[in-house]
């Protein structure tokens, strides 16, 4: 494989970067559609429940304390089991990855999330069934290993492709699309929530079904048979290298020295698979401080999965309102990533770049710290959007941080980093889920400013992220 490039000089985006970035922004866009009315459908439905009825219930009866506390242990539960498949097939999804077309996990992925929401609308929407069912969305996960298997494979594939100088910025740009598709997204899902959250959720569903016709343009990647031992292949896979594997593969023959092939076992593969990475992670300090980092942003981060409906219980907003009003985050965003264009050096030392994005990823925290101890005392409706345009500043965080520890990473080792902050990040979602949950319990029972209780602790974790930041080094 080619060398990657390390200043910033011009190079021709490969074809597999453009067709990771359309499955990333329809995935985002179908997701962003059916984020307001999934959390608008489990409500209804836990609110139903509450009341005994069996026809839906208007909106404002259902801001209860009772029927919020139980909606928020509920989907923290769900959160929890929808990411536990992903923790242990990451690394099976890694080995399969080596020998199979990397297209099939990506299409198996687009089908699992189509099926998951078909089931979530059917239990919802079935009178008096019990809605601890939707827990079971996880086992759909199995079907291509879930979210965040399919982020593991598209930054591993771009990451592959892209110099370690244009990285981050072509990250910076691929968020902010993102976040205009969500703004979109969030937008169009608040505005047809009028004819049904049951509706409108496999109206977004059917997004995911236009990932499977992009994926044919996909090129063939992560196959064993695109070449078989060649020592200038340019595919490098996540776990193994695949002149590695054709020499460990490989064996000779103690009679008559002819060579015979070896298949190894799916023990014997994440055997040597969890050798690799657990090398790289005990040489590579880089690494250790790659997942911590990680690992604290995804338990603040997940402050916010309750967010909608605690910002509809706290302001007195419909959901859909809130859904809009939510979308200004997204624009607030995408004037910052604009913003941050400009941070990125002109010198091509690295260096330079690499200082830059430590201080992008500083000032980002700060934001998020800053904004989320705002929001937690915003009482009032002003004070909310003081708070939102305040947390807004946080956007460029990940991608600066990703940006800055893929530079200190070998090519060949970018697959095996992108799986194992996969599994941290999975496992603090399976492991906060529940505790955010009992934490916005927690406020609601206190009352008053206890309400902002969960923002309060989040801020918290950020200032020990923000504490780690500062001990990483140019």
């Amino acid at each position: 494989m080619q060398e990657k490039l390390t200043t910033n000089e011009k190079f021709v985006i490969p074809r597999e970067v453009y067709v990771c970035a359309v499955v990333e922004f329809l995935t985002t866009f179908g997701t962003a559609i059916t984020s307001v009315p999934v959390t608008r459908l489990i409500e209804g439905a836990v609110c139903q429940r509450h009341y005994g009825a069996v026809s839906n219930i208007a909106e404002h009866f259902c801001k209860l304390d009772g029927v919020q506390t139980n909606l928020a242990y509920l989907l923290g539960a769900y959160s929890s089991f929808t990411s536990l498949p992903g923790l242990f097939l990451a690394i099976p999804y890694g080995i399969l990855s080596e020998h199979v077309d990397r297209r099939l996990i990506l299409l198996g992925n687009s089908l699992s999330s189509i099926l998951q929401n078909i089931f979530l609308v059917a239990i919802c929407t079935i009178p008096h069934s019990n809605l601890r069912l939707i827990w079971l969305c996880g086992f759909f996960e199995i079907i291509g290993g879930g979210a965040a298997i399919h982020s593991m494979l598209i930054r591993t594939i771009i990451g592959e492709a892209v110099p370690a100088s244009c990285l981050s910025t072509l990250l910076y740009k691929m968020s902010g699309i993102n976040l205009l598709l969500q703004l979109a997204g969030v937008s169009l899902g608040s505005w047809l929530l009028q004819n049904g959250a049951a509706s409108t959720t496999l109206l977004g569903t059917c997004l995911f079904g236009l990932i499977i016709p992009t994926l044919s343009y996909l090129p063939r990647t992560g196959a064993k048979a695109t070449k078989a031992c060649s020592d200038d292949d340019p595919i490098q896979f996540p776990y193994l290298k695949l002149e590695q594997q054709c020499q460990e593969n490989t064996q000779t023959s103690p009679r008559h020295g002819a060579t015979y092939s070896h298949k190894k076992s799916l023990k014997e593969e994440i055997l040597i698979s969890l050798k690799s990475l657990a090398s790289l992670l005990l040489r590579k300090q880089a690494v250790q401080m790659c997942l911590l980092v990680n690992f604290l942003n995804h338990i603040a981060f997940n402050a916010r999965y309750l967010l909608r409906p605690w910002i509809s219980k706290r302001y007195g907003w419909s959901l859909a309102k809130t859904g809009y009003i939510l979308s200004l985050e997204a624009s607030l965003s995408v004037a910052v990533l604009l913003l941050l264009q400009y941070f990125d050096p002109a010198s091509s030392d690295p260096a330079e770049k690499r200082k830059c994005e430590i201080s992008v990823a500083k000032l980002s925290m700060l934001c998020g710290i800053l904004g989320s101890i705002i929001l937690c005392f915003a009482n009032t409706r002003i004070l909310f959007f003081v708070a939102y345009i305040v947390i807004s500043g946080n956007v460029g965080f990940l991608d600066a941080i990703r940006g800055y520890f893929s530079a200190q990473m070998r090519t060949e080792d970018l697959g095996k980093l992108y799986s194992m902050v996969m599994i941290v990040s999975t496992l603090a979602t399976i492991l906060s889920a529940p505790a955010w949950s009992a934490i916005y319990a927690l406020g609601y029972g206190l009352g008053g400013s206890w309400v902002g209780l969960p923002f309060l602790v989040s801020s918290g974790v950020m200032s020990l992220i923000l504490l780690v930041i500062a001990t990483l080094k140019v």
